[in-house]
C-alpha cells in the first residue's frame, strides 16, 4: 500500500461516510434493514463520486484501506456498497429488503439479474434463506424462458418485459385474529383470508399455495371456504410468483389510467382501484393523440368480458402500476394469461405511448 498522504478530500469523504453511518444508525440496533440499504446505497455513491477521474486502482484500494481502520468498518463491506451504488444507478422506492439480500444479489454477473432477485424477493417476501434459495434454481433461468414472457422482449430500449405471476396464488400467514387458531391467506391489496383447510394441507406461514375451487376454470369469487372438498390447495415453490387476478374495467379514464375492480378470490373482491399501465406513457388527454390512445384501450377491451391483471408499486399519486392481458372470446382466465395481448406493449407497438421508466 502507498505511504503518501492521501489527499485532503480524503478528510471530506472519510467525514461525510461517518455522518451517513451516524444518521442511518447502522451500528445501533434500532437501525431497520431498509435504513442499511438506504445508508450504504448513499455510501456508495459518495465513494464511486470521490473516484471519479482517478485512473488508478491503486488508489481506491488505499482509500479503502483508511477508511476501514478510520471508521471501524469492514473493508469488504465498503467495496460491496460500490458495487451496490455501480449496480443500481438510482436509489429504489423503499423495499421490503435489506442489506443481507442486496449482497446475496451483488456479485450476479448483469444487472437484469440482480433487478429481478431484489423485485422478486419484494413482492414474495422472501427470507435471505428463500433469496439464496432461488438464486441456486435459477429462477431468474425459469423467467426469463417462461411462457408468460414474450420470446426476446427484454427491458432495453423502447421494449417492455410483461411480469405476471400465476393465478389464485397466495402466500400463506398467520390468522390476524388472536381469537382464531390456523391460518390464512395474503389475497393482496391487504385483504387476508382465514382458511382452515390450510393447516389440513400441511401449510405453514410463509409458503406460497395456490387455491382454487375443485374442477373449475372460472373466476373463483364464487367459491366459499370452510366446506370440506370443495377447494384445492396446491403448495408451490417459494419462487412462485402471486398477485395476479382477473379483473373488470369498471371505466377507461385516458390510454394508461383505467378503473378496475379485481377478483382476489375466496369470495373476496376489491373496491374499484385506479391503475396506471406500468412502463408507459400516454398523451394527455387534451391531446388528440392522448384521445386516440383512450379510444384504442376503449375498443379493445369492450370486446372483452374480464381481463387479467398483475398490480406492482404504488406511484406517487397512489395508482397501482398495473400489467393487463385481454383476450377476445375467451372464458378462461388461464388462456388470457397464456395467450392474450398484452396491453400495455400494445400501445407501444400503435405508437400511441412512449416507454416510460419511473
Amino acid at each position: 500500500m502507498p505511504d503518501q498522504p492521501l489527499p485532503r478530500e480524503y478528510a471530506a469523504l472519510r467525514d461525510q461516510i461517518q455522518g451517513l453511518l451516524s444518521e442511518g444508525q447502522v451500528h445501533t440496533r434500532n437501525a431497520s434493514e431498509w435504513e442499511k440499504v438506504e445508508t450504504y446505497w448513499h455510501i456508495g455513491d459518495a465513494l464511486q463520486t470521490h473516484f471519479r477521474g482517478q485512473p488508478r486502482a491503486e488508489y481506491g484500494e488505499r482509500v479503502v484501506h483508511d477508511l476501514s481502520d478510520d471508521l471501524g468498518f469492514s473493508e469488504s463491506v465498503l467495496w460491496d456498497v460500490l458495487l451496490f451504488r455501480r449496480s443500481i444507478p438510482s436509489l429504489p422506492a423503499r423495499g421490503q429488503y435489506g442489506w443481507t439480500h442486496v449482497r446475496e444479489v451483488l456479485h450476479l454477473p448483469t444487472r437484469d439479474q440482480r433487478l429481478y432477485y431484489l423485485r422478486a424477493t419484494q413482492e414474495n417476501a422472501w427470507s435471505t434463506r428463500d433469496l439464496r434459495a432461488a438464486i441456486k434454481a435459477d429462477a431468474y433461468g425459469l423467467y426469463a424462458e417462461s411462457p408468460l414472457v414474450d420470446a426476446g422482449d427484454t427491458d432495453r430500449g423502447s421494449s417492455l418485459r410483461a411480469r405476471f405471476g400465476e393465478l389464485y396464488t397466495y402466500r400463506v400467514v398467520a390468522a390476524r385474529n388472536p381469537a382464531t387458531s390456523g391460518l390464512a391467506l395474503d389475497l393482496g391489496f391487504g385483504v387476508t383470508c382465514n382458511l382452515p383447510e390450510l393447516a389440513n394441507a400441511g401449510l405453514q406461514p410463509g409458503q406460497i399455495a395456490t387455491v382454487q375451487p375443485i374442477a373449475t376454470v372460472q373466476p373463483i369469487a364464487t367459491a366459499q371456504p370452510g366446506a370440506s372438498g370443495e377447494l384445492d390447495i396446491t403448495q408451490r415453490s417459494p419462487r412462485t410468483r402471486r398477485y395476479t387476478y382477473v379483473a373488470w374495467i369498471d371505466r377507461v379514464i385516458d390510454g394508461d389510467t383505467l378503473l378496475a375492480t379485481a377478483d382476489l378470490g375466496l369470495g373476496h373482491e376489491t373496491r374499484p382501484q385506479r391503475l396506471r399501465l406500468r412502463g408507459i406513457d400516454c398523451p394527455e388527454l387534451a391531446t388528440h393523440a392522448g384521445r386516440n390512445a383512450r379510444d384504442f384501450v376503449e375498443e379493445a377491451l369492450s370486446q372483452v368480458d374480464f381481463v387479467v391483471l398483475t398490480p406492482h408499486a404504488t406511484d406517487a399519486y397512489g395508482r397501482y402500476l398495473a400489467d393487463i392481458r385481454y383476450l377476445p372470446g375467451a372464458s378462461d382466465p388461464g388462456e388470457v394469461l397464456r395467450r392474450g395481448t398484452y396491453l400495455n406493449r400494445a400501445l407501444l407497438a400503435q405508437r400511441l405511448a412512449r416507454r416510460y421508466r419511473r
